[in-house]
């Protein structure tokens, strides 16, 4: 004899509510960079050596690309270039300000990559 309509439901009921119950362990990290900007990094169900590991490379990425990057930082790429009007640049500057570029010229100049130094 089979289940009736009414008790499938209720055994599928309790399935994913038995599903949802399992713990998830968290790890999460906050730091500041960016100008302090807070930067919060969450894994679910990581185990926490490779969370931290993880998390040191994504630091470490996040600070070498502020170091190009940032208009906080006095001797970054962006400010030197915003303040001198000219410098050597990296691959990946040269790349955004590629892209900047097209993106001003497609957007008939509406987006505009060169108002950085009228706002600092």
């Amino acid at each position: 004899m089979g289940l009736s309509k009414t008790g499938i439901v209720l055994l599928l009921s309790c399935l994913v509510t038995f599903a949802g119950c399992r713990r998830k362990e968290v790890n999460e990290v906050t730091f500041y960079p960016l100008g302090g900007m807070p930067f919060l990094v969450k894994a679910y169900d990581v185990p926490t050596a490779l969370f931290e590991e993880t998390f040191e490379e994504v630091k470490t990425e996040t600070e070498r690309l502020e170091g190009l990057f940032s208009s906080y930082i006095e001797d970054s790429e962006l400010r030197r270039l915003n303040r001198d009007g000219r410098a050597e640049v990296s691959a990946e500057m040269a790349a955004v300000l590629s892209l900047a570029s097209r993106l001003s010229a497609e957007s008939a100049c509406a987006f505009d990559v060169s108002v950085g130094p009228l706002l600092d």
